[in-house]
């Protein structure tokens, strides 16, 4: 009999240690803060302060931390050096959607990427030209979005042995290519189809398909925070919608 109630005790203190070990863990990442950048379309839409961000990133997010069990909040779209000071300050506890790079790296814990974004040359219809390498745009007068981090190698005709132009403002990147002030633009073709202005449709444009980079996406959590402690759990979702992404929606976002 008292072997019988010491098996029962050790039962249920078993029970009781795995049910506040879980409590324990939601209790230390409650709440959740993040954040991402302030427009990345299809991944996250601009939208006016004060209302609902929207986007492929946003819906991954509401759908991992349901399942989790964990409360979470989205702040509103604010410059992305500021998104990403605030992740190493602690401020933010996860940054959403950011690609990689060994500073970010040793600043940030990243998780698994849940899905790949891609850059490429872009032409203006009618106007495309052969593309077997980087040296094919040397000869040629390019366009870029102010600021932006191309990855290799697109990120070789930002030096000075190319003809690359910077533009901040949006619409002019499409006039240069229209008005054959350009020959080409460095862009996601995802965010650069989204934020096409009034008065022009895709087909208008090409992307030169030799020059395709694949780069994944990432979900980044602060040092100080901490979530930390649910990063195996978080991947492990990651892990899951990520393969659904690529299987149901990865041909309708990527199509052109």
């Amino acid at each position: 009999m008292l072997a019988k109630n010491i098996h029962i005790c050790c039962t249920l203190l078993i029970c009781l240690s795995a049910f506040l070990s879980k409590h324990s863990l939601a209790g230390e990442c409650s709440d959740v803060r993040l954040s991402g950048p302030p427009v990345w379309p299809p991944y996250v839409n601009g939208e006016e302060k004060g209302t609902e961000r929207t986007g492929l990133a946003i819906d991954l997010v509401n759908d991992i931390f349901s399942e989790l069990g964990v409360t979470h909040q989205i702040d509103d779209a604010k410059p992305w050096a500021r998104v990403t000071s605030e992740l190493e300050q602690g401020k933010i506890d996860i940054v959403f959607a950011l690609l990689s790079s060994p500073q970010r790296r040793e600043n940030y814990v990243f998780t698994e990427s849940w899905l790949d974004d891609y850059y490429a040359v872009v032409t203006y219809r009618g106007r495309e030209f052969p593309f077997e390498g980087m040296e094919d745009l040397k000869s040629r007068r390019g366009v870029v979005y102010h600021g932006i981090n191309l990855p290799p190698p697109l990120n070789q005709a930002q030096s000075e042995a190319y003809d690359l132009i910077e533009i901040p403002e949006i619409p002019s990147l499409y006039k240069m290519l229209r008005l054959g002030r350009a020959d080409y633009i460095l862009t996601s073709p995802l965010t650069f189809k989204r934020l096409m202005p009034d008065g022009y449709v895709w087909s208008d444009f090409t992307v030169l398909e030799p020059s395709i980079v694949r780069i994944p996406i990432y979900m980044a959590i602060s040092k100080k925070s901490p979530c930390l402690t649910i990063l195996d759990n978080l991947n492990a979702k990651i892990s899951q919608h990520g393969q659904r992404l690529k299987t149901e929606r990865y041909s309708e976002i990527f199509s052109n």
